[in-house]
């Protein structure tokens, strides 16, 4: 109904072990949402073109992950509570900076 999908691991009618959930738009609010993705590696698109590919916990960006944003700068480093914490910041030119 809401144009996503899950493909992946089944046991049952259950979503379990290793699977792919694709969106259709930004990511939906569902009490079951953050279960589902406990302690996961998580990828997502925003719809202004930033990409994320890390750790998910608890409904939220978490633990060791990258953002790149649509201009070519990328964060690597660590995530809590969707806030990075500390990494690097590379730019499109190759300099890059620590956050810590």
């Amino acid at each position: 109904p809401d144009g996503g999908r899950y493909e992946g691991g089944w046991v049952g009618n259950n979503q379990h072990g290793t699977g792919t959930m694709h969106f259709a738009g930004s990511i939906p609010s569902h009490p079951h949402l953050s279960l589902l993705l406990l302690n996961s590696f998580f990828s997502f698109a925003f719809s202004d073109g930033r990409v994320y590919e890390g750790g998910w916990a608890f409904g939220r960006l978490s633990g060791q992950g990258t953002i790149t944003w649509p201009l070519g700068i990328k964060f690597e480093g660590f995530f809590e509570a969707d806030e990075m914490l500390s990494g690097t910041f590379t730019m499109p030119d190759g300099s890059s900076s620590q956050v810590n």
